[in-house]
């Protein structure tokens, strides 16, 4: 028994090596989340006023056209209960914040556990890089990038290799290249048909979608 105990730590040795390795090498990726996390930190006695929450608002809120100082601390896909927990962790940072400008889109319309299954995995980003605990509903599978190696080393690849860029968002958080220009915007709308998409949800939408079906279809 001890024999066999001591096969495993021999081989439990070089993985968790190889694992803290990745999670060195990745966390140092310059990415969305540490910037934004890391400006408030800095910053965030300088910030009156903050936009928070999903796409539509990654690209969509301009601080640069404020007049006063302001920051963009959206996600693509952020929901609500993800805005509470950064705000919760984040407010103390801001004591000069006057508003705070939240959107209502598509993507707030579940209730909050069905929002958070679906965000288990950017809760690692989360958590590792904005100081998220989640009141201790993240699973551990999420706590660290090296938990998910081929992530991982992908995101390794792309930076150190191919130079690719992880960081997207400008000094103040906005997206540089926006997802949701106009001309992209009609193009997807020219490309599909709307109803089918509409009602392609995982979640059943039914009763939302089916009263306001008729908008979409306009």
């Amino acid at each position: 028994m001890k024999r066999f105990f001591l096969y495993i730590l021999l081989f439990a040795i070089p993985v968790a090596l190889v694992m803290a390795t990745l999670e060195v090498i990745v966390h140092k990726i310059p990415n969305n989340y540490s910037y934004k996390y890391n400006y408030i930190k800095e910053k965030g006695n300088t910030i009156k006023t903050l936009g928070i929450g999903h796409s539509q608002m990654v690209d969509g809120f301009q601080p640069k056209y404020y007049s006063e100082a302001s920051f963009n601390l959206s996600q693509v896909a952020q929901q609500y209960d993800v805005n509470y927990y950064l705000l919760r962790n984040l407010i103390d940072q801001m004591p000069n914040l006057r508003r705070v400008i939240m959107p209502i889109g598509y993507l707030n319309v579940v209730d909050s556990m069905q929002s958070y299954s679906e965000i288990n995995e950017r809760g690692c980003y989360y958590h590792e890089y904005m100081n998220v605990d989640f009141d201790g509903r993240l699973p551990i599978q999420y706590y660290y990038e090296c938990f998910n190696p081929y992530r991982a080393i992908k995101k390794i690849v792309s930076f150190y290799g191919t130079k690719r860029v992880i960081r997207t968002c400008d000094d103040l958080g906005t997206e540089k290249a926006t997802m949701h220009s106009l001309p992209e915007t009609k193009d997807k709308l020219y490309g599909f048909t709307l109803k089918p998409s509409v009602t392609s949800f995982k979640i059943d939408y039914s009763d939302f979608f089916g009263k306001n079906l008729y908008l979409v279809e306009c």
